[in-house]
């Protein structure tokens, strides 16, 4: 919940919308935020703090059981997942998925920032870094099967 909650409050930070949202639907999407990071840290008492809280103990306390099952699920590996012989992760292809995903939101990071954020170059320099690495040593471990083959 500690990432949707934050694209919630902020839909257009994430894209998700065009505009900030007017104050009161700002109100609206922090109590929902709140609602549910409440019922992911399995609070069955909404905090006394805030009377309107109090009002929606119930639901907290009957949708706490969905919660729980819906972080099982998206914390739990599927079943149908395939991992390549011995073991073996492609990490070059990771890594050049995360690189990829890195150049799509670049523009997005920086217009955000305002300017070219140097750790944010460090991390793409050193991403670039980590797939020079793991494309050397997939290349490597696919020429050590191919001896093995012979």
């Amino acid at each position: 919940m500690r990432f949707f909650c934050p694209a919630i409050v902020s839909p257009r930070l994430f894209g998700i919308a065009t505009d900030h949202p007017d104050e009161r639907s700002l109100r609206t999407l922090k109590l929902i935020a709140k609602i549910l990071q409440t019922m992911a840290n399995v609070v069955e008492e909404a905090s006394a703090k805030e009377s309107f809280m109090q009002e929606i103990t119930s639901f907290i306390q009957e949708n706490i059981p969905l919660m729980k099952r819906y972080i099982d699920e998206i914390s739990t590996a599927p079943k149908s997942l395939v991992v390549a012989k011995k073991g073996i992760i492609d990490i070059a292809r990771e890594m050049e998925s995360l690189k990829s995903y890195y150049i799509t939101v670049q523009d997005k990071i920086n217009q955000q920032l305002e300017y070219q954020h140097p750790t944010i170059e460090l991390l793409y320099t050193e991403i670039a870094k980590l797939n020079q690495r793991a494309q050397e040593a997939n290349a490597k471990l696919m020429e050590e099967e191919a001896k093995t083959r012979k």
